[in-house]
Parts: structure tokens; sequence; C-alpha cells
């Protein structure tokens, strides 16, 4: 669906890829948190931001299972000082696993947390396609 959508508002051909990628996860119900955004950051590449703060890098697991892409993130301990004490409890700081639908040809580039954000950068091989040039040569020669 998201691949029709794409076409019918003429989107460039090079985001059929993206579009497929996307198609995995779109009708999905999924539950809001943490919330993310995918983001298009050039040809054949998306970031997938998902907000987790309050999660530190030891928190946090991004894995590739088969063909999806895996975030898991792990209850902090919220730390108090010893004569403090919780009079409300506001900030969500529950454990979470979120999942992507990975194309065969859609690999990870790496994954970076900056102030809250964890940032997951993703090609598309099929966009690094080799461009070159092939000699025509006169028929009898290989």
């Amino acid at each position: 669906m998201a691949n029709a959508l794409l076409r019918e508002a003429g989107a460039p051909s090079d985001l059929d890829t993206i579009s497929r990628f996307i198609t995995g996860f779109l009708g999905q119900a999924s539950p809001g948190y943490p919330p993310y955004d995918i983001i298009q950051s050039g040809r054949g590449r998306l970031r997938i931001t998902l907000a987790v703060a309050g999660f530190a890098i030891t928190d946090l697991s991004v894995s590739v299972l088969g063909h999806s892409l895996v975030i898991r993130g792990r209850s902090p301990a919220a730390a108090l000082a010893a004569n403090s004490m919780l009079l409300h409890r506001g900030i969500a700081l529950r454990q979470f696993q979120r999942s992507f639908a990975l194309g065969k040809d859609i690999r990870i580039l790496g994954a970076n947390l900056d102030r809250g954000l964890l940032s997951i950068e993703l090609e598309s091989r099929a966009a690094q396609a080799p461009v070159g040039v092939v000699d025509v040569k006169p028929s009898g020669q290989t």
C-alpha cells in the first residue's frame, strides 16, 4: 500500500525499496511507546529515531534477527538519593521492544544515542548498484 501511495504521488523510483521496507510495519498495530520517526536521509538511506529519554546505552540493545530489526529497552533503575522519597511517578521508564521488518537488501549502518534519541541508520544495497561502462567489441571477441 505504501509503495502504491508513493508511486501515485510521483515519488522517484529509488524510493521503491524504502516503501517496501516501510510496508512491513505500517499496517501493524503497535503501542505508542517509545515514539519514533522514520526519515529518508539520502538516496536509499533511512534513519529510524526513537525517543528513549532516561535510557542509558547499557539499557538499550539493537539487533537483527532474521529479517527484523529489533530494538529493546530494559527498564533503567531509577536512582534516588538515600534521603529522597518518590512522591509522583510521571516519567515512563518501562521496558519496551520495537520491531521493524527489513527487506532483504537493507543493511544497518550503525546506531547512535544522543540527548535521549536513539538513531539507527539503514541503507538499501539496491541503491548502491555498481555503475560502470561496458566495452562493446566486434563479434568473435570476448
